[in-house]
């Protein structure tokens, strides 16, 4: 187009798609080239580990024994900054943008968690004459989601179920309280504006515990 295309279109999510894909693509060889691509064994299949996007991010599943999980990371991070400086991009690695979440398991995890957070949860690195540092963090916020290393979902739920109750205080005088509208349309009203923030993302969850599961329950409940 003559004015191009604003951002969150369909036309600009899909031209961005289209573009990307080459960048991601570069990098995919490079990290087979260099030997850093994760597998796992299922049911005596091995089956290899992509990653996963969304539109303008990317999470890259890696896996490693204990001891070279954080310099196996480290690598992809760099392999990254060089693939993407390439294309004139820089990564960005301030806190809450390019990231890292580690778990350890088996011989050897408590020494390394040890050692990682004796450097401070951050691992350095040099490329492309530039000194960056990858953060390892314990939770990581994604779209209003917040994922944790250990899958807990309960400050997550927390989080939304206090959103619940205050979008519903908010309305309540003025909608949801209105008796001049509709019960069908205050429903809707609440649907659009209440569920939409405090729900969004809510079918990623994992199965959740009795106690949080009332807890997200009794804040659904609050609302109506």
């Amino acid at each position: 187009t003559r004015t191009g295309s604003c951002a969150g279109t369909p036309v600009a999510d899909l031209m961005y798609v289209v573009a990307i894909s080459k960048v991601i693509f570069k990098f995919r060889k490079r990290l087979e080239a260099d030997e850093l691509n994760s597998s796992i064994e299922v049911a005596g299949v091995t089956c290899d580990l992509l990653d996963v996007g969304y539109v303008d991010d990317t999470a890259i599943p890696i896996v490693a024994s204990c001891a070279e999980l954080v310099n196996k990371t480290t690598m992809i991070a760099k392999t990254a900054c060089a693939v993407f400086a390439s294309f004139f991009m820089q990564l960005n690695f301030n806190p809450g943008k390019s990231e890292a979440m580690a778990t350890w398991r088996g011989k050897g995890a408590k020494l390394e968690r040890r050692r990682l957070a004796r450097d401070g949860n951050v691992s350095s690195f040099y490329t492309c004459e530039h000194m960056y540092q990858l953060r390892f963090v314990d939770r990581y916020r994604h779209l209003g989601t917040v994922t944790t290393v250990c899958n807990n979902d309960n400050a997550e739920v927390a989080i939304r179920s206090t959103i619940l109750r205050t979008e519903a205080r908010k309305l309540a005088n003025n909608i949801l309280g209105n008796e001049c509208i509709t019960a069908k349309r205050r429903c809707d009203l609440a649907t659009c504006y209440i569920w939409s923030k405090g729900l969004f993302q809510c079918g990623t969850w994992a199965r959740l515990a009795c106690p949080t599961y009332k807890r997200i329950h009794g804040a659904i409940m609050y609302v109506y």
